[in-house]
């Protein structure tokens, strides 16, 4: 009897043991991951605060050796001279016009598309009619056509309809987006046909069902679809740059474009300015969607 004892009291300390050595190998390997993590987060952002850095630094101080990461002098010329409010130099293009420019065209490339691709959505993923499955795959094909194989058509359209050199050229073509329907689509094919046959119960048409079930089943695909449109329609140079030759026109893109080549005025800090202006409505409404979506998230789900 007290062989088996001394047994299991071996058997028990040999796992306690291995416990322990498993455990510090736990530790060190998520030691290693969070270090890791850390220092790619670290070079990620570390250029991010130094541009905010320099913006914020006189000329001659962007370029001192040996260089400094915080400015010695903090001064807003750099934003002044970009959003052409400086008493004594004016850039050849006013970033506050571009933001109302960007503001312009961004707003209807956001609303337009996701209202039209609710709708498509809705009818390809719950409606029944002839050709339905073919249509919806000749609506596909649209996205494997490269954008640059389109520009030299869009350009001839929209000098035809006499639109070329305004914001209805960057706005009319992308009231329609095929990647919007495909997304929509699959997140609408996914939401149980019981709570739509409710919905019909109680007397709502197809409108009905879009607004009361469809749109808050998939609310979270609609906003990471809605940061996604901003974020193209935004950032988007090309079409701007083929369509626009009139500055006071210009989107933000166009704008920072035109500060390159007018060193002169805008210089190196006014760059990193605009730069810093540019991207900030984009890391806003990054932030306050990126909270509906985990929102809506945590409210979207069929209750039993």
């Amino acid at each position: 009897m007290s062989g088996n004892n001394a047994h299991f009291a071996q058997f028990i300390q040999h796992r306690k043991q291995k416990n322990w050595t498993r455990n510090i190998g736990d530790k060190l390997r998520k030691a290693g991951v969070t270090l890791l993590v850390f220092v790619f987060c670290f070079m990620m952002v570390i250029p991010f605060i130094w541009t905010i850095s320099s913006s914020l630094k006189a000329e001659r101080e962007i370029f001192a050796y040996p260089p400094q990461f915080f400015p010695t002098e903090v001064t807003f010329d750099n934003y002044l001279i970009v959003m052409g409010q400086h008493e004594r130099i004016r850039p050849q293009v006013s970033l506050a016009r571009a933001y109302w420019n960007s503001i312009i065209v961004t707003i209807p490339g956001v609303i337009g598309p996701l209202v039209t691709a609710i709708l498509a959505a809705y009818a390809f993923a719950r409606l029944k009619f002839p050709a339905r499955d073919f249509l919806f795959f000749l609506y596909l094909v649209t996205m494997i056509v490269p954008i640059q194989v389109l520009i030299v058509p869009q350009f001839m359209l929209a000098n035809a309809l006499g639109i070329y050199n305004t914001h209805w050229a960057l706005i009319i073509p992308y009231l329609s987006v095929a990647y919007a329907v495909f997304l929509l689509r699959q997140s609408f094919m996914s939401i149980p046909q019981d709570l739509i046959d409710a919905a019909k119960i109680d007397g709502a048409g197809h409108l009905g069902v879009i607004r009361h079930v469809i749109v808050p089943a998939s609310s979270a695909t609609i906003a990471a679809l809605a940061i996604l449109l901003f974020v193209w329609r935004w950032n988007d140079f090309t079409h701007p740059l083929i369509m626009l030759n009139r500055r006071d026109l210009y989107t933000i893109p166009l704008a920072l474009s035109a500060l390159i080549q007018d060193r002169e005025n805008a210089r190196t800090g006014g760059l990193l300015a605009g730069t810093i202006l540019a991207i900030l409505p984009l890391f806003v409404v990054f932030v306050i969607a990126n909270r509906q979506f985990i929102r809506s998230m945590v409210h979207t789900g069929v209750k039993g």
